[in-house]
């Protein structure tokens, strides 16, 4: 085992759980909560950006259960005050004729943490530490990474 990756791996992990943790508990004030969303996505996405490429095994990380997703969906936008917060952005910014498309800060939050949970479990369960650190990889270069810029822009509005 090699004790760097383990190193990048107990850092990313605690990170993914100080996350989770936002979802904890009764709600609190909404702009303080916002505040440490906002802390914490770009924490976790600084973090993504160092994670090194890893070669999987045959083991499959857990994928969230469906009913955790719908109770996720319903606490992130009873957290940030009943409503999902619509915003636009361009999905292709690279592509000057592309039109704006729609997103939903609550979306954004739920999708980030459903897309760290089967790396989380997989740490949990003492998963090989390229399995774990792959999974996170490859699930922010493919999904939360954009949720997590989408956010992140959305947050930067709403509290400046």
């Amino acid at each position: 085992m090699d004790p760097a990756l383990g190193s990048i791996a107990n850092e990313f992990n605690r990170l993914a759980l100080q996350y989770f943790a936002l979802f904890v508990g009764p709600p609190t004030d909404k702009i303080a909560w916002l505040g440490r969303v906002e802390v914490a996505i770009a924490e976790l996405y600084a973090a993504a950006l160092r994670l090194p490429p890893t070669e999987p095994s045959e083991d499959d990380a857990p994928d969230m259960p469906l009913e955790d997703r719908s109770r996720l969906m319903a606490e992130a936008i009873e957290r940030i005050g009943g409503d999902s917060i619509f915003y636009s952005f361009v999905f292709h910014p690279l592509e000057p004729t592309e039109d704006p498309v729609g997103g939903t800060l609550a979306d954004d939050l739920a999708s980030i943490y459903e897309d760290l949970y089967p790396g989380v479990e997989l740490f949990g369960a003492g998963g090989s530490h390229q399995d774990v650190i792959w999974t996170w990889r490859f699930n922010f270069q493919v999904h939360w990474g954009r949720h997590a810029l989408g956010a992140l822009q959305a947050l930067s509005a709403l509290l400046r």
